[in-house]
């Protein structure tokens, strides 16, 4: 009867999932906008228009209209919370969130711990070869980065991985 009890138990719990095996962590969620407010959906007058709203002011750059011209036609707005780099088309190609006021969806913010990180994202990451301090994530159509330093989140950002400038 004990036997039968233990093989039904042990059973019971392969069939729940309740097993010491590594579960495989869930796909990570990534958000198209950062807390409602900052969207890869904005234009650039829709960024700086919630700037005002929130406060934020622009570092100074070299252009009259706030923007730090990149290559290839893209441009940049910086402050000292949030960065967003738009397309020649102006459309957002990612945003950066560089303090602890924003969090991703799941809560994480600037200054967690990597730890953190890896327990709500998971391990199901990327890492560019040389680079061990930066972690992404891919879903779809999004990507989400995570930047470490001292084992703290640096700063993290999401953005359309098709849209991005390539690096050569």
């Amino acid at each position: 009867m004990k036997k039968a009890f233990a093989l039904s138990l042990l059973l019971l719990l392969f069939l729940s999932g309740c097993t010491n095996a590594e579960k495989p962590a869930p796909e990570p969620k990534i958000q198209r906008s950062i807390e409602g407010v900052f969207s890869l959906d904005q234009t650039p007058e829709e960024f700086l228009e919630m700037l005002k709203k929130e406060g934020i002011e622009l570092n100074a750059h070299p252009t009259p209209d706030g923007r730090t011209i990149e290559r290839n036609g893209y441009f940049m707005y910086e402050t000292n919370e949030v960065r967003v780099m738009f397309s020649p088309e102006e459309r957002p190609t990612f945003f950066t969130v560089l303090s602890p006021r924003y969090a991703t969806e799941l809560g994480l913010r600037v200054g967690d711990s990597e730890e953190k990180m890896l327990d709500l994202y998971g391990h199901n990451y990327f890492q560019r070869e040389g680079h061990p301090e930066q972690y992404g994530y891919t879903v779809d159509d999004l990507g989400m980065g995570f930047y470490i330093k001292d084992s703290l989140i640096f700063h993290w950002s999401i953005y359309i991985p098709s849209e991005m400038i390539s690096s050569d």
